[in-house]
C-alpha cells in the first residue's frame, strides 16, 4: 500500500478492516502508529533540513543520525535533552538540532542502543553513573 501512494489514514483503515491490531494498549491502528511503523521499517526517509552546508565534519542532523542508529527521533532527542550526546541547535529558524558523532561516538551510541531497557535504571539503583551519561570526549 505504501508503494501505491496510500495515506497513513487509508493504511490504518485497511489494517483494521483486515483484522490486524497494534501490539499495545489499542484495539485499532491510527495514522500516527502507521507512520511510526513505516519509520521503523525504513519505508520513509527522515526529513533533513535543506541547508546541509552548515554541517561541520562529524555532524549529523538529528533525524539522519536517528535513522543510522535505527531508533526513533524522539528517543535521540531525549538523549540530547539529557546531555548524553554532544549537540547544538541552529541559531536560525527552525532551529534544527545538530549532533556531533565521529566513528567512536557512533559506536558508543550504538552500544548504548543495544542495552536492555532497564540497564540505566539498574546502574542508577546500584549507585553507578550510567556510561551513556558520561559526556563524549570532544575533539
Amino acid at each position: 500500500m505504501v508503494q501505491s501512494g496510500a495515506t497513513t489514514e487509508e493504511i490504518a483503515q485497511a489494517l483494521n478492516q483486515e483484522g490486524f491490531y497494534p501490539p499495545k494498549r489499542r484495539k485499532t491502528f491510527n495514522a500516527e502508529e502507521v507512520r511510526a511503523l513505516m519509520r521503523r521499517l525504513g519505508l520513509v526517509t527522515p526529513r533533513i533540513p535543506e541547508n546541509q552546508a552548515s554541517l561541520a565534519e562529524h555532524e549529523w542532523w538529528l533525524p539522519q543520525l536517528a535513522s543510522v542508529l535505527q531508533m526513533p527521533t524522539v528517543t535521540l532527542y531525549n538523549w540530547v535533552r539529557r546531555g548524553w550526546v554532544k549537540a547544538r541547535q541552529q541559531s536560525e529558524l527552525p532551529k534544527h538540532w545538530i549532533i556531533w558523532a565521529d566513528e567512536v561516538e557512533l559506536e558508543r551510541l550504538k552500544a548504548h542502543r543495544q542495552q536492555p531497557t532497564g540497564a540505566i535504571l539498574r546502574q542508577r539503583w546500584q549507585g553507578e553513573v550510567p556510561v551513556i551519561a558520561i559526556p563524549p570526549v570532544s575533539n
